[in-house]
Formats: structure tokens, sequence, C-alpha cells
């Protein structure tokens, strides 16, 4: 398995009253639980483009605009905050 670095995927996580988008590597979603207490699930990581697919697919008016998560992949920020 090819492991992919921090600036290639992110993963999508919700919390009870946002949702957000971090590079960071977790193990589990239990890690991630530990991390944020208002944890409710997560998506597997995903490359920029099946990001913004994703959203584009999902959602009628997606919680990140594509440039966004452009600049967000491009950026050294590690979350990316948008309150539901």
């Amino acid at each position: 398995m090819v492991k992919k670095d921090m600036n290639t995927t992110a993963t999508i996580i919700y919390l009870n009253d946002q949702i957000m988008i971090s590079k960071k590597e977790y193990s589990d979603w239990h890690e991630i639980q530990k991390e944020f207490p208002d944890y409710i699930s997560n998506l597997t990581p995903m490359t920029e483009s099946e990001l913004i697919q994703y959203l584009n697919e999902e959602y009628s008016s997606p919680p990140f605009s594509e440039n966004e998560i452009v600049r967000f992949f491009k950026s050294n920020d590690i979350i990316l905050r948008q309150d539901n």
C-alpha cells in the first residue's frame, strides 16, 4: 500500500457543530475522537480532486468552495474549518 503524504490527502471530519478538513494522518477514528471531543464521523483521506468531486456530488451548496480547497492543499495549514 502506498502511503500518501500530508500535503496530498486530507480527511473530512464531521463534528457536532461544524465540518472540517484535516491534512493530519490519523491511525483510526479513535484518534480523531480523542483530538475532537465533539467528533461525529469522518471519511477516508482523499486527494484534492477527490475531495472537490465528493463535496460537489454530495452537497447542493458545498461547505467549502473549490478555491478554498485548492488554497488549503497548497498551504502549510493543517486544518480547514467551516461552520455548518
